[in-house]
């Protein structure tokens, strides 16, 4: 099994074999195999069917009579492999970011194979534009990804598609692949998703929202994050762990629901148990010294892609938002991902698209670390929409 960067395993096809693997031996023609055997039972020329037919000639020609069934099967089965039936061309839309992270791979001189769209087209499809782009950035950091491409994209594709079904929705995410029935947009989908895309607004979007984006995304945050199942639960396997921390001594942080057990269990069972064992492994003890450990490792994690979905989605936007929206300071990852954790994944990218929007509008964040904690805040007790936090901002 290969880890994936998406919290959970792919198959490990590289390198074993099949479509994928290298060193398999090639499988002998399905025709060829069948001409194989009946040589192998006795078919041996004109020679052998003359003596196989009292009264035929050396040269002559069998009788039809006289054809094994065997070689009828092979010359009907030769007849109609020669005649294939032409399938339906199926056309699929993809997103101009997914098209140009395609594109910016294969040029990247990283890929052993290409990366060709058409054969990954159709998977990428079903997906949202944030998923496939996801995918698109563990090609580039997994090596098995970068060894086949195509196959680990398929495979990712898969396996993202498998998880999503067994994963209960937030408020206002649509299913993978969107609402059976609904075109999928050209440029973006929407903002009252999971799947937006920030780099439409900054890249000839509407400079109104579309239809189906909220047009205050605080107000829609704080809607989100009153959702019963919005909070992602700590893991059971990592509260009995951090209770073993605990009574050795080596763990002083509270996990509280909202704050750090919300920011371990956006990483899923193995990466927060490998955090927890660091800071077991470390000589910190005290209890400010543990939580400031905690952030800056979780930080760490989520920047190498690794968590549920949601810390990758997270890692992936706060990482797009430092490149290119000029900070002064770059976001924290982990200060950023312990503030939004508690508010669910819906509120918690309805809260990073607001800084997207008003960067649009000319806004600069002075300190965009301390506008995500504070907004977050506020956002968690119902009072962002009605309050600025234009403090940590610039005109």
């Amino acid at each position: 099994q290969v880890r994936s960067h998406f919290g959970f395993s792919l198959p490990a096809r590289l390198g074993q074999g099949g479509s994928g693997g290298g060193g398999a031996k090639p499988r002998q023609p399905l025709l060829s195999r069948f001409r194989s055997l009946c040589g192998a039972m006795g078919d041996a020329g004109p020679a052998a069917k003359a003596k196989a037919q009292p009264g035929a000639k050396v040269g002559t020609k069998p009788s039809s009579a006289g054809t094994p069934p065997l070689q009828k099967t092979i010359e009907k089965a030769g007849s109609a492999k020669a005649a294939p039936k032409a399938k339906a061309a199926v056309k699929v839309k993809l997103t101009k970011p997914v098209v140009d992270r395609v594109k910016q791979l294969n040029d990247s001189g990283a890929l052993e194979q290409e990366l060709r769209l058409g054969a990954v087209a159709t998977r990428l499809a079903e997906l949202s534009p944030a998923d496939a782009l996801d995918i698109l950035e563990g090609v580039w950091e997994d090596p098995a990804g970068r060894q086949d491409p195509i196959t680990w994209v398929r495979e990712a594709a898969k396996a993202l598609m498998e998880a999503a079904k067994q994963e209960p929705l937030d408020p206002g995410r649509p299913p993978a692949g969107g609402s059976p029935g609904m075109p999928q947009p050209d440029l973006q989908p929407p903002l009252s998703g999971n799947g937006d895309d920030d780099m439409g607004l900054l890249s000839g979007g509407s400079e109104g929202p579309m239809p189906g984006e909220p047009r205050d995304e605080l107000a829609a945050a704080e809607e989100a994050a009153k959702a019963i199942d919005a909070r992602p639960v700590l893991p059971e396997e990592v509260s009995l762990h951090a209770e073993e921390l605990r009574k050795k001594g080596a763990l002083s942080v509270q996990l509280e629901p909202a704050k750090m057990g919300a920011l371990l269990a956006i990483l899923g069972p193995l990466p927060a148990i490998e955090v927890l064992n660091d800071l077991e492994g470390s000589t910190v003890r005290g209890v400010e010294e543990q939580f400031t450990f905690l952030v800056d490792t979780v930080g760490r994690v989520m920047e190498s892609m690794r968590g549920t979905v949601f810390a990758v989605r997270l890692s992936r936007r706060i990482r797009w938002m430092n490149e290119n929206l000029g900070f002064p300071s770059p976001m924290h990852i982990g200060k950023a991902a312990l503030a939004l954790a508690g508010l669910g994944e819906a509120a918690a990218l309805l809260v990073l698209k607001k800084i997207v929007r008003r960067t649009s509008d000319g806004d600069k964040f002075e300190k965009p670390t301390e506008w995500v904690v504070e907004t977050s805040r506020k956002v968690a007790l119902g009072i962002a929409s009605l309050s600025s936090t234009d403090g940590f901002i610039s005109g």
